[in-house]
Protein backbone atom coordinates (compact mmCIF):
# COMPACT_ATOMS: atom_id res chain seq x y z
CA UNK A 1 0.00 0.00 0.00
CA UNK A 2 2.83 2.33 0.89
CA UNK A 3 4.52 1.53 -2.43
CA UNK A 4 1.33 2.37 -4.33
CA UNK A 5 1.02 5.67 -2.48
CA UNK A 6 4.61 6.63 -3.33
CA UNK A 7 4.06 5.60 -6.96
CA UNK A 8 0.89 7.71 -7.18
CA UNK A 9 2.71 10.70 -5.63
CA UNK A 10 5.53 10.31 -8.16
CA UNK A 11 3.09 10.21 -11.09
CA UNK A 12 1.30 13.34 -9.86
CA UNK A 13 4.63 15.16 -9.40
CA UNK A 14 5.74 14.27 -12.92
CA UNK A 15 2.38 15.41 -14.31
CA UNK A 16 2.54 18.76 -12.49
CA UNK A 17 6.17 19.24 -13.51
CA UNK A 18 5.30 18.56 -17.16
CA UNK A 19 2.55 21.16 -17.03
CA UNK A 20 4.96 23.81 -15.69
CA UNK A 21 7.67 23.50 -18.34
CA UNK A 22 8.85 26.98 -19.37
CA UNK A 23 8.21 27.20 -23.10
CA UNK A 24 9.02 30.15 -25.41
CA UNK A 25 5.32 31.05 -25.47
CA UNK A 26 5.15 31.17 -21.66
CA UNK A 27 8.35 33.21 -21.54
CA UNK A 28 6.76 35.84 -23.79
CA UNK A 29 3.85 36.10 -21.35
CA UNK A 30 6.11 36.98 -18.41
CA UNK A 31 6.26 40.64 -17.42
CA UNK A 32 9.65 42.36 -17.40
CA UNK A 33 10.09 44.10 -14.04
CA UNK A 34 12.22 47.26 -13.78
CA UNK A 35 12.82 49.27 -10.62
CA UNK A 36 12.26 53.03 -10.88
CA UNK A 37 13.06 54.16 -7.35
CA UNK A 38 11.98 54.88 -3.80
CA UNK A 39 9.28 57.41 -3.07
CA UNK A 40 10.27 60.69 -1.44
CA UNK A 41 9.12 59.43 1.97
CA UNK A 42 11.13 56.20 1.44
CA UNK A 43 8.08 54.13 2.36
CA UNK A 44 7.30 52.61 -1.05
CA UNK A 45 9.03 51.29 -4.15
CA UNK A 46 7.97 52.39 -7.63
CA UNK A 47 8.49 49.82 -10.39
CA UNK A 48 7.20 49.10 -13.86
CA UNK A 49 6.17 45.88 -15.58
CA UNK A 50 6.44 45.57 -19.36
CA UNK A 51 4.56 42.74 -21.08
CA UNK A 52 5.54 41.97 -24.68
CA UNK A 53 2.96 41.39 -27.42
CA UNK A 54 4.35 39.19 -30.19
CA UNK A 55 1.61 39.99 -32.70
CA UNK A 56 2.15 43.77 -32.49
CA UNK A 57 5.92 43.53 -31.85
CA UNK A 58 5.49 45.94 -28.97
CA UNK A 59 5.18 46.02 -25.19
CA UNK A 60 2.56 47.41 -22.85
CA UNK A 61 3.84 48.94 -19.61
CA UNK A 62 2.19 49.59 -16.26
CA UNK A 63 3.71 51.30 -13.24
CA UNK A 64 3.09 50.17 -9.67
CA UNK A 65 3.74 51.34 -6.11
CA UNK A 66 4.28 48.81 -3.34
CA UNK A 67 5.06 49.59 0.34
CA UNK A 68 8.44 48.36 1.56
CA UNK A 69 6.69 46.45 4.34
CA UNK A 70 5.47 44.01 1.68
CA UNK A 71 1.76 44.75 1.74
CA UNK A 72 -0.40 44.85 -1.39
CA UNK A 73 0.79 47.17 -4.17
CA UNK A 74 -1.29 49.38 -6.44
CA UNK A 75 -1.13 50.92 -9.90
CA UNK A 76 0.65 54.28 -9.89
CA UNK A 77 -0.35 56.19 -13.01
CA UNK A 78 1.11 59.57 -12.05
CA UNK A 79 4.22 58.60 -10.15
CA UNK A 80 6.67 61.35 -11.09
CA UNK A 81 5.50 63.57 -8.24
CA UNK A 82 6.19 60.71 -5.81
CA UNK A 83 9.89 60.47 -6.72
CA UNK A 84 12.93 62.66 -6.32
CA UNK A 85 14.45 63.69 -9.67
CA UNK A 86 17.59 61.57 -9.92
CA UNK A 87 19.15 64.07 -12.31
CA UNK A 88 19.24 66.73 -9.60
CA UNK A 89 22.22 66.34 -7.27
CA UNK A 90 21.31 65.37 -3.69
CA UNK A 91 22.43 68.81 -2.49
CA UNK A 92 20.19 70.44 -5.12
CA UNK A 93 23.00 72.49 -6.69
CA UNK A 94 23.40 70.77 -10.07
CA UNK A 95 21.33 69.12 -12.81
CA UNK A 96 22.32 66.33 -15.22
CA UNK A 97 21.22 66.25 -18.85
CA UNK A 98 22.32 64.47 -22.02
CA UNK A 99 22.42 65.45 -25.66
CA UNK A 100 24.16 64.66 -28.95
CA UNK A 101 27.54 66.27 -29.58
CA UNK A 102 29.46 66.40 -32.86
CA UNK A 103 32.86 64.85 -32.12
CA UNK A 104 34.17 63.20 -35.31
CA UNK A 105 34.30 64.64 -38.81
CA UNK A 106 32.42 62.34 -41.20
CA UNK A 107 30.72 64.32 -43.97
CA UNK A 108 32.49 66.09 -46.78
CA UNK A 109 31.17 69.41 -45.51
CA UNK A 110 32.81 68.69 -42.13
CA UNK A 111 36.21 68.76 -43.86
CA UNK A 112 35.36 71.36 -46.49
CA UNK A 113 32.62 73.71 -45.18
CA UNK A 114 32.49 75.54 -48.51
CA UNK A 115 31.24 72.36 -50.24
CA UNK A 116 27.70 72.64 -48.91
CA UNK A 117 26.24 70.21 -51.46
CA UNK A 118 28.73 67.45 -50.75
CA UNK A 119 27.14 64.08 -49.92
CA UNK A 120 30.39 62.21 -49.25
CA UNK A 121 30.93 60.28 -46.00
CA UNK A 122 34.54 59.61 -44.98
CA UNK A 123 35.54 56.86 -42.55
CA UNK A 124 38.91 55.56 -41.39
CA UNK A 125 37.70 52.47 -39.51
CA UNK A 126 35.13 49.69 -39.85
CA UNK A 127 32.62 51.19 -37.42
CA UNK A 128 30.66 53.01 -40.12
CA UNK A 129 27.18 51.75 -39.29
CA UNK A 130 25.51 50.88 -36.00
CA UNK A 131 22.46 48.66 -36.41
CA UNK A 132 20.23 50.63 -38.79
CA UNK A 133 22.03 53.99 -38.54
CA UNK A 134 25.12 55.39 -40.19
CA UNK A 135 27.75 56.82 -37.87
CA UNK A 136 27.47 60.59 -38.37
CA UNK A 137 30.15 61.70 -35.93
CA UNK A 138 27.65 62.60 -33.21
CA UNK A 139 27.70 60.96 -29.79
CA UNK A 140 25.49 61.13 -26.69
CA UNK A 141 27.25 63.03 -23.91
CA UNK A 142 26.31 63.82 -20.32
CA UNK A 143 26.31 67.44 -19.11
CA UNK A 144 25.97 69.01 -15.68
CA UNK A 145 24.93 72.58 -14.95
CA UNK A 146 24.13 74.70 -11.90
CA UNK A 147 20.43 74.45 -11.08
CA UNK A 148 18.49 77.04 -13.07
CA UNK A 149 21.49 77.87 -15.31
CA UNK A 150 21.34 75.51 -18.32
CA UNK A 151 23.58 77.84 -20.38
CA UNK A 152 26.48 76.99 -18.05
CA UNK A 153 26.30 73.23 -18.77
CA UNK A 154 29.65 71.42 -18.97
CA UNK A 155 30.34 68.26 -20.96
CA UNK A 156 31.84 65.55 -18.73
CA UNK A 157 33.13 63.69 -21.83
CA UNK A 158 34.66 66.48 -23.94
CA UNK A 159 36.02 65.24 -27.27
CA UNK A 160 35.31 61.58 -26.51
CA UNK A 161 33.87 59.49 -29.39
CA UNK A 162 31.72 57.38 -27.07
CA UNK A 163 28.05 57.32 -26.09
CA UNK A 164 26.40 57.93 -22.75
CA UNK A 165 23.55 56.98 -22.80
CA UNK A 166 24.87 53.96 -24.67
CA UNK A 167 23.58 52.93 -28.07
CA UNK A 168 21.16 51.52 -29.06
CA UNK A 169 19.20 50.74 -25.87
CA UNK A 170 20.71 53.04 -23.24
CA UNK A 171 18.63 55.68 -21.51
CA UNK A 172 18.33 58.07 -18.62
CA UNK A 173 19.36 55.33 -16.20
CA UNK A 174 22.90 55.25 -17.66
CA UNK A 175 24.02 58.11 -15.42
CA UNK A 176 23.39 59.18 -11.83
CA UNK A 177 24.76 61.31 -8.99
CA UNK A 178 26.74 59.88 -6.08
CA UNK A 179 25.08 60.38 -2.67
CA UNK A 180 27.55 63.15 -1.72
CA UNK A 181 26.93 65.14 -4.94
CA UNK A 182 30.69 65.05 -5.67
CA UNK A 183 30.68 62.43 -8.43
CA UNK A 184 28.73 61.44 -11.53
CA UNK A 185 28.63 57.71 -12.25
CA UNK A 186 27.92 56.83 -15.86
CA UNK A 187 27.99 53.80 -18.19
CA UNK A 188 30.17 54.04 -21.30
CA UNK A 189 31.51 51.41 -23.72
CA UNK A 190 35.04 52.38 -24.71
CA UNK A 191 37.21 50.79 -27.40
CA UNK A 192 40.73 51.06 -25.99
CA UNK A 193 43.82 50.69 -28.22
CA UNK A 194 41.91 48.91 -30.96
CA UNK A 195 40.67 46.17 -28.66
CA UNK A 196 37.13 44.86 -28.62
CA UNK A 197 34.72 47.29 -26.91
CA UNK A 198 34.54 46.87 -23.17
CA UNK A 199 32.01 48.27 -20.74
CA UNK A 200 33.70 49.87 -17.74
CA UNK A 201 31.79 52.20 -15.44
CA UNK A 202 34.03 55.27 -15.14
CA UNK A 203 33.46 58.03 -12.61
CA UNK A 204 33.62 61.72 -13.36
CA UNK A 205 34.99 63.75 -10.44
CA UNK A 206 33.13 66.97 -9.83
CA UNK A 207 34.52 69.77 -7.70
CA UNK A 208 31.81 71.91 -6.15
Amino acid sequence: MRFLSLFAFFCISVSVSAQNVLTPDLLWQLGRVSAIGLTKDKQSVIYKVSTPDVSSNNSSTKTYKIPINGTVGEVAENYNSLLNDKNISPDGKYVLTSKEVKVVKVFGSDFYPELTKSNVQIYDNLMIRHWDQWEDGKFNHVFFAPTGKPDEAKDIMPGEPYDTPTQPFGGDDDFIWSPNSKQIIYVCKRNLEGLMPKAPIPTCMLTT
